[in-house]
């Protein structure tokens, strides 16, 4: 997935972390993983009303890659090998 670039070099840490967080999501997401710690994608997405599928990813994506949101994928459902 093609990330948009940073605008940098910044000139304060501020501007680093408004380019982060930037977004209509983002605050929101935050607020969301803050109140409830761990959430499945299902979950998180019902917390946020308005927001679509799509737009939930591509935010989530962002955030993992700048290291503020930690996913975790479970091996559930489907067959258990032998």
């Amino acid at each position: 997935m093609a990330k948009k670039p940073r605008r940098g070099p910044y000139i304060c840490g501020i501007d680093a972390a408004l380019d982060v967080v930037s977004g209509k999501w983002k605050g929101r997401i935050l607020w969301e993983l803050d109140t409830h710690r761990v959430r499945r994608f299902a979950e998180l997405r019902r917390g946020l009303p308005g927001v679509s599928e799509k737009m939930l990813t591509q935010h989530l994506r962002e955030m993992e890659v700048d290291g503020l949101v930690h996913r975790e994928v479970y091996a559930e459902g489907g067959v258990l090998p032998d």
